[in-house]
């Protein structure tokens, strides 16, 4: 049987942690709605996209973002 200070401490730290986890979701949910672009370089990489059959807007956006490879002609 635990002793009484030790049952209290358990509960409390548990709820810490989730508290705490939910604070980390929260503000990566946050990261990726209000800061992160919503297409990068690397994504149009990995989905085999050729910069040179993106439309004009696009190879514009991919121009805005700093260190992008894709660069408008």
């Amino acid at each position: 049987m635990l002793a009484p200070a030790a049952s209290r401490t358990r509960p409390a730290l548990a709820a810490g942690v989730l508290i705490a986890l939910g604070i980390l979701t929260t503000g990566l949910a946050i990261y990726f709605l209000a800061v992160r672009p919503p297409l990068l370089a690397e994504d149009l990489r990995h989905i085999g996209g050729n910069p040179q059959t993106l439309s004009p807007v696009l190879r514009d956006w991919f121009g805005g973002i700093a260190g992008s490879p894709v660069r408008p002609h």
